[in-house]
């Protein structure tokens, strides 16, 4: 019965050494991927905060309609003075402003505004696109005499 132990141990050991890999890999592929989905999450919340940003200057009329043209191509995009920290990783963040359609009833101008909100990732990655739409309102401003 003695001589079979050490064999025994010798089975149990590889056996254990060939499981090793399995629980270490897994929960670090769980943890890699929660951290991707985190970060998908925060860059979806920065591009809701920033629409709505967006959305409120057209309402108050503090971006000029004449900045952004018609078509979506033809616009350019325009990039924001810092970066976005996202765990440690910077993005860039850039945005364009484009009419869809519009109607004029004097003085008022109606316009439905198209709005793509792009981040892109530091290693050149693929960025992230988000698309929008909003109804705008235009009213000239009164002079004062």
């Amino acid at each position: 019965m003695r001589p079979f132990i050490l064999l025994e141990l010798l089975i149990a050991l590889s056996l254990f050494v060939l499981c090793i890999p399995l629980f270490i890999n897994e929960p670090l592929l769980l943890l890699n991927k929660e951290s991707l989905t985190l970060e998908k999450m925060e860059i979806q919340r920065i591009a809701e905060t920033s629409f709505a940003e967006i959305k409120s200057k057209l309402y108050k009329q503090e971006i000029d309609w004449k900045k952004f043209s018609d078509v979506k191509k033809e616009t350019p995009f325009i990039e924001t003075e810092e970066p976005v920290k996202i765990f440690s990783k910077k993005y860039k963040q850039k945005y364009k402003i484009w009419t869809i359609k519009e109607k004029e009833e004097s003085p008022k101008i109606f316009r439905r505004v198209g709005i793509e909100i792009v981040f892109t990732p530091p290693n050149k990655g693929k960025p992230q696109s988000f698309l929008y739409e909003v109804f705008a309102l235009s009213i000239p401003k009164e002079k004062s005499v």
